[in-house]
Formats: structure tokens, C-alpha cells, sequence
């Protein structure tokens, strides 16, 4: 949340401006280095911390469930727009388990022009199964 606001779809929509294709958002995360606060404090301390008198970034740590909270939400009714993209070189558990878990598409790259290529091709797919009528558009 951002200033107490829900960060939705619409929202990040309203505040880009004018774009030449207002329906598709790409959304791009990293390069992050994971952290586990299981590996710092046992559970009986992790439940003595008021999180709320913690400063902002340590308070993050505590509430956020890293990208995999993100394809959980989105996942629940549109994982036929969904694809997760990432360098040939980066493997995680969350990587290696969201084909199932999240029924999505994951494929790697290995240069920006690839990534580039990749991500026109599948927003192509995505507008010819719209025309089609294989998908409902989203307006």
C-alpha cells in the first residue's frame, strides 16, 4: 500500500498518462535479494516485535510475501494473461514451483532484446485471442 492507498491495476493506470497501449501493464520486479526473517529470529521473538514501531524498511521485511503474494492475487482470475519472465541465469523455489502453483507461463531470457521480444510476442498473442474471441477483453 502506498500512503494507505490499495495499489491496484487502475491506480498505476491513472497515474502512467496517456499510453499507446493503455489495456496491457507490464509489471517488472528486481533485480532483489530474498531475505528470511525465519533465519534472523525465532518465532517467539518474531512474535514479541511490534512491527508498527519498526522503521519503514525493517516494517517491509515483516509484512510483504516478496512476488509470490503478487501471482497468488493476480493468478485467481487471470492466469491466461499472466507469463513470468526472467534472466536464464536466476533460479528461486518460487520460479521453479509457479507453473504449478500458479498455473503461469515462466520462460527465461538472455539479453534485454530478447526480453523485448518475448513480451511483444506474448502481448500479441494475448490482443489476437481477444480479436478471436478465445479470450473476454478486458475494457
Amino acid at each position: 500500500m502506498a500512503g494507505g492507498t490499495p495499489i491496484t491495476r487502475d491506480l498505476i493506470v491513472d497515474r502512467l498518462g496517456t499510453v499507446q497501449y493503455p489495456r496491457f501493464l507490464l509489471y517488472v520486479m528486481g533485480p532483489y535479494k530474498s531475505f528470511n526473517l525465519n533465519y534472523v529470529f525465532t518465532e517467539t521473538e518474531r512474535d514479541e516485535i511490534d512491527v508498527s514501531e519498526l522503521p519503514g524498511p525493517l516494517r517491509k521485511l515483516f509484512r510483504n510475501e516478496e512476488a509470490g503474494s503478487i501471482l497468488a492475487a493476480l493468478s485467481e482470475s487471470r492466469t491466461e494473461r499472466l507469463v513470468v519472465l526472467h534472466e536464464d541465469d536466476v533460479t528461486s523455489a518460487m520460479l521453479s514451483s509457479a507453473r504449478d502453483r500458479w498455473d503461469v507461463s515462466v520462460d527465461g531470457y538472455a539479453s534485454e532484446t530478447e526480453l523485448v521480444e518475448t513480451i511483444r510476442l506474448y502481448a500479441g498473442e494475448i490482443m489476437e485471442m481477444e480479436r478471436c474471441g478465445e479470450l473476454p477483453r478486458l475494457d
